[in-house]
């Protein structure tokens, strides 16, 4: 099984929306869960190649990531259109679901 939330890290307006709003209040949710206990969270941070895209720092510090302690977690830069970074993303996941 797997669980996806999407957000829009592509303009200075979605900050306080990641920090304040759905993608947070729904990721926050969802690691209360016991059905979802120790399940790894894959953020991709898309759009890397563009100037505005979010940084890894500033989306673990939107989500309060540090605050997430009981199962691995990892955000990893990528661009889509680029393909940078998606197979590293895969490749960790993949890593985390075999050990």
């Amino acid at each position: 099984d797997k669980l996806r939330l999407i957000g829009n890290d592509n303009d200075d307006n979605s900050i306080s929306y990641l920090g304040e709003g759905t993608v947070y209040e729904q990721l926050h949710s969802l690691c209360k869960e016991d059905e979802l206990k120790d399940v790894p969270i894959l953020i991709l941070a898309n759009k890397q190649d563009l100037s505005t895209a979010l940084t890894v720092e500033e989306i673990t510090d939107k989500l309060e990531l540090d605050t997430i302690s009981d199962r691995k977690w990892h955000v990893q830069p990528c661009s889509a259109t680029t393909d940078d970074g998606l197979l590293q993303g895969l490749d960790w996941i993949s890593r985390v679901l075999n050990e």
